[in-house]
């Protein structure tokens, strides 16, 4: 009992770094999506207990899909952060500051967050988010692994952004013209911006023979 109350602080450091490494990432490409779209969708400011609803079921998941995203690119990140990778030296596994085993208990604990959130909302909105983790487990774990067929990428990543719309939409009850014109404006800047960043993870990329575009 001590020694579970001595590793709580330390534990709870763990959570906080590995959410930090990835909030930014999460709240521009998928958080602010579902709250613009819960506004779009109401036409001006929506019930507060319904916004923060799907801000957390939408910030769970995506965090949760994230970490996980981490745990299995690990040899992978250690690789691109001895050949000068930028990203992967940020993130606190590949620095040593948590564990494989602990990071995957973090991404389940913040999935079940999502869930849990979806589930308050409406059973439309559960099903949508269950899509969005089998989708992102499938773009991370071997050994489907999709992130490494060439622009599957910039797929994923505008179907997570896909969802986080259609999710705001679910939860009010109704998807609007409005909402789906959102919609197709994150997959065009998905198109264009993930190239981009992807010229950061080019080593790590190539030694886990990931086709992106700088790769390729």
């Amino acid at each position: 009992m001590v020694s579970l109350t001595n590793q709580l602080p330390k534990v709870v450091r763990q959570f906080a770094l590995c959410v930090k490494s990835r909030m930014k990432i999460v709240l521009i490409s998928y958080s602010w999506l579902s709250v613009i779209g819960l506004c779009i969708t109401f036409r001006g400011i929506p019930p507060p207990i319904l916004l923060l609803k799907v801000f957390c079921a939408m910030t769970g998941m995506a965090l949760g899909v994230y970490l996980w995203n981490d745990v299995c690119d690990f040899k992978q990140d250690m690789v691109g952060k001895n050949l000068g990778d930028q990203s992967p030296s940020g993130r606190p596994l590949a620095r040593g500051l948590v564990s494989k085993r602990r990071a995957g208990v973090f991404s389940a604990l913040l999935v079940v967050l999502g869930l849990t959130a979806s589930a308050l909302i409406n059973l439309e909105v559960l099903l949508i988010q269950l899509a969005f983790l089998v989708v992102y487990v499938l773009y991370s774990t071997e050994p489907v692994r999709l992130k490494r067929i060439f622009l599957m990428k910039q797929v994923i990543v505008a179907v997570g952004g896909a969802i986080a719309c259609l999710s705001a939409g679910l939860a009010a009850g109704i998807i609007t013209i409005q909402l789906l014109y959102l919609t197709g404006l994150f997959v065009l800047f998905v198109i264009g911006a993930i190239p981009l960043g992807d010229i950061r993870d080019i080593e790590s990329d190539r030694v886990g023979r990931i086709k992106t575009i700088p790769v390729r």
